[in-house]
């Protein structure tokens, strides 16, 4: 299935000349990826759902790989995979065992065997779920995720977290691979930036709906006096690890304090307190 979400017919055209695939076209004139998979769940009639990006590849097997887990699996609802890194040069500078910047790059490790995850352990390009989570209700929030330029992260954790808090389970599989393209704009300090600041909206977001913030603690201009504090003392660091560390440090917290900049933009918007 495509889902246009620019509704061109120069989209519709191109997927016509697939003839010989038994694609389903259907357009989605309201902006923002959830609202195209929204519109795209109206459609389906298989039993699960196979979810991936624009820019992912899977991997030779990730179909058999799936297919082999529902039935391994007949009790589970959602099913996710690796993410593998797919570029030219991985940047020495840039730390891959950091998990935010794992994040950033929407990078998940391949798992030695398959291991029984919470919901939100598994990301967007690699995830099937099972047609019950949509027959029940539930659908992607169409506030956030992808949509234009400047949007709040983390859309799939925020599904997947209302699934984990009504009791659907989850498994991450060793078999279904795919292969995430990183385009070198992404390994620039502007793009993590951005990045870092989306995602720590998202974070704040994720944990404000679901009161992870504890409220009894201090407050300064409205904001946890404790994160106001994370956030001074990582931007104080910064010239420290430029002027005396390696560049791989230095990025690390770089993406850190934006990370954190990015839980105050969301919070100074949304407070935790009237």
């Amino acid at each position: 299935m495509c889902v246009d979400n620019a509704c061109l017919v120069s989209t519709k055209s191109l997927v016509d000349s697939y003839k010989e695939l038994p694609i389903k076209y259907v357009s989605c004139a309201k902006p923002g990826k959830n609202a195209a998979l929204n519109e795209g769940l109206k459609q389906i009639t298989g039993d699960f759902i196979l979810l991936t990006d624009d820019d992912a590849i899977p991997d030779d097997g990730w179909l058999q790989g799936y297919s082999e887990a529902f039935i391994r699996y007949p009790d589970k609802h959602v099913f996710g995979g690796a993410i593998i890194p797919f570029c030219d040069n991985w940047p020495s500078w840039l730390d891959s065992s950091d998990p935010k910047i794992q994040g950033a790059l929407v990078v998940r490790q391949q798992p030695n065997e398959d291991i029984e995850v919470e919901p939100t352990f598994i990301w967007g390009p690699n995830m099937a779920v099972s047609k019950k989570v949509f027959e029940e209700g539930f659908t992607f929030n169409e506030d956030i995720g992808p949509n234009g330029t400047d949007y709040i992260m983390g859309s799939e954790t925020e599904f997947l977290g209302r699934l984990g808090a009504n009791g659907f389970s989850a498994v991450f599989l060793k078999a279904p691979l795919v292969h995430h393209q990183i385009r070198d704009e992404q390994f620039s300090l502007n793009w993590l930036k951005g990045r870092a600041e989306r995602q720590g909206r998202g974070i704040a977001r994720h944990k404000k709906v679901h009161n992870q913030y504890d409220l009894s603690v201090a407050f300064a201009f409205g904001l946890p006096r404790y994160l106001v504090g994370q956030y001074l003392k990582s931007l104080a660091l910064l010239p420290v690890r430029k002027l005396i560390q390696s560049k791989r440090e230095y990025t690390s917290q770089l993406f850190y304090t934006h990370w954190l900049k990015g839980q105050l933009i969301y919070l100074r918007s949304n407070p935790l307190k009237d």
